[in-house]
């Protein structure tokens, strides 16, 4: 099964929504060696807001949701990984 590419608006909304909505509270990357190894997805999102995010990195993430699961803002990082692929 091929998946569509992710819409470029999209995938632009959902880093500016994490950069903006974000409280870099940590929930996330308590249990997640991705975001230990690569900083929290404010820090992420930021990073490709000014361009120096390595385009490579979201293929290190597992996708497994748990990032998206325990967010108490209901902030879907998960989803910006996934689109930055």
């Amino acid at each position: 099964m091929s998946q569509e590419p992710e819409n470029p608006a999209r995938v632009d909304s959902l880093v500016r929504r994490v950069a903006r909505d974000c409280t870099d509270c940590g929930k996330c990357g308590r249990s997640c060696g991705y975001l230990q190894r690569f900083g929290l997805p404010v820090a992420q999102a930021r990073e490709v807001l000014a361009g120096t995010f390595d385009p490579d990195q979201p293929f290190l993430c597992s996708l497994c949701g748990l990032c998206s699961e325990v967010c108490p803002l209901a902030i879907d990082p998960a989803a910006m990984f996934l689109g930055l692929r």
